[in-house]
């Protein structure tokens, strides 16, 4: 039988009586060299597992940059009892391009935007705000454009965007779920009076 000595990286016949070597048969070392050359992976499938591997890597990538994290806020306007945005008549709203909050196609269509909206959401934080108005008494429509993400707090969790509109001037607030400092001011959103609240736009301003 063919005796195949294995010492080191050396490959040798026979065996010296002083060789501290491992013997294997010829049969043993053959079967594991192709055992070897088995699990070696052709180029034919590393270009396949690279076209299936490497645009999930990219996509992932691209989720992580790209996407903020999800929380939970709410988006809001108005208020039940119509005390809010007095002789105001709200045209249109968009909050986040992303997955937008805005009245439905119809309802445009058709004149009927709600005035008062409150709705909580799970995703991340929306960067724009798109309002447009109509002062009654005057007749004139106003609109405008916020971009809310060097604005919003890092912190959204819990929170709400809340805007309320005076005249020709479009205000907004985050509404925190905690009270205001003792003695502070109140929340100019009168329904969330007690509460802390920055006002991001058109300027800042907070109560706690």
């Amino acid at each position: 039988m063919v005796v195949i000595v294995l010492c080191g990286n050396r490959t040798i016949q026979g065996v010296s009586s002083g060789a501290k070597c491992t013997i294997n048969s010829y049969a043993n070392v053959m079967n594991e060299i192709n055992s070897e050359s088995s699990r070696r992976i052709s180029p034919f499938k590393l270009a396949v597992a690279l076209l299936i591997v490497l645009p999930l890597i990219f996509y992932l990538l691209y989720t992580n940059i790209d996407n903020p994290k999800i929380v939970n806020h709410g988006f809001g306007f108005g208020d039940v009892n119509g005390q809010e945005n007095k002789g105001i008549r709200i045209l249109d709203y968009r909050y986040n391009k992303r997955t937008p909050i805005a009245p439905a196609d119809w309802q445009l269509q058709e004149g009927k935007i709600p005035q008062f909206n409150s709705i909580g959401t799970s995703e991340p934080p929306g960067d724009t705000l798109y309002v447009k108005w109509r002062v009654i008494s005057t007749g004139k429509v106003y609109e405008d454009n916020v971009s809310l993400k060097e604005r919003l707090p890092k912190d959204m969790n819990r929170k709400e965007i809340h805007f309320a509109i005076e005249g020709e001037k479009l205000n907004v607030y985050v509404i925190s779920r905690h009270g205001h400092i003792l003695g502070g001011a109140e929340c100019p959103v009168k329904q969330y009076r007690d509460y802390g609240c920055d006002r991001i736009y058109p300027d800042y301003w907070k109560n706690y």
